[in-house]
């Protein structure tokens, strides 16, 4: 016997509607969105609401409208690109390894905060942690999110702060902070990596650096270290030109990308 089709979800079938509408207008008062989608506006509301929720879409109070936020792309080139890259980061953190005992991570920007994807943790004499991948970073206390929060274009990194805000991070108010963000730049700019002493988990401290693409920051990998046995800039003197090289040779790889 033929089976049934399965009967839809309507009410997802209308966020994609709204979802594809604000990708077409960019910017958009509910309003505008239901004359768009033919949606009754009490309906388009309450999709937003969920949407903004979820961090698909935030709310600008001074004119009112709506758009997508970074989480939208992440959906659309998230697992691809990202399946990839960590295709080519894995061995070569494994290959960083050889020289820096330390372990190492790399970790992309993903609904507000850096999600672990990769790392050396399982293999490493001086990890603590054995199961990390999956792991969430805070972006702007940990040196994973700060090498990526200087490495972005000035609207990336205004998507990532508000998407930490709306999404209620544990390090929200930081990310409210353009005095704090401004002082990560400025130290990432005259060191040349970024650091954390304590900033993720007592008696843990990281020097990172981004990983770069063609048209916008990937990720970041890092060094982890005991916070009693160095000061980041020990770490760096020892091993930051090694962990150039490391993210030198993703970013080539990932360059020969067809």
């Amino acid at each position: 016997m033929k089976k049934k089709p399965y009967a839809t979800v309507r009410a997802l079938e209308r966020g994609l509607d709204l979802m594809v509408a604000l990708s077409k207008i960019g910017r958009a008062k509910a309003a505008e969105l239901a004359q768009a989608t033919n949606l009754d506006r009490t309906t388009v509301y309450r999709i937003l609401e969920t949407l903004r929720r979820k961090g698909y879409v935030s709310f600008s109070e001074d004119d009112r409208t709506f758009r997508l936020t970074i989480a939208v792309r992440q959906l659309s080139e998230g697992f691809t690109d990202l399946d990839y890259t960590c295709s080519i980061v894995a061995p070569e953190l494994n290959h960083f390894l050889e020289r820096v005992m330390w372990p190492s991570d790399f970790a992309s920007f993903e609904m507000g905060s850096m999600l672990i994807r990769e790392t050396t943790h399982r293999l490493s004499p001086f990890s603590i942690h054995r199961s990390m991948i999956g792991k969430t970073r805070p972006l702007t206390r940990s040196a994973l999110g700060k090498a990526v929060l200087c490495a972005a274009s000035d609207t990336e990194r205004n998507l990532m702060l508000n998407l930490a805000v709306e999404t209620d991070q544990p390090d929200a108010d930081y990310a409210k902070n353009a005095a704090y963000i401004d002082t990560i730049r400025a130290d990432f700019s005259k060191r040349g990596y970024a650091w954390s002493v304590d900033g993720t988990e007592t008696g843990i401290s990281a020097i990172a650096l981004p990983i770069r693409s063609k048209s916008y920051v990937i990720g970041a990998i890092n060094i982890i270290f005991f916070t009693k046995t160095m000061k980041p800039e020990e770490a760096a003197k020892q091993y930051l030109k090694d962990l150039r090289s490391a993210a030198n040779a993703i970013e080539n790889r990932l360059s020969t990308k067809n």
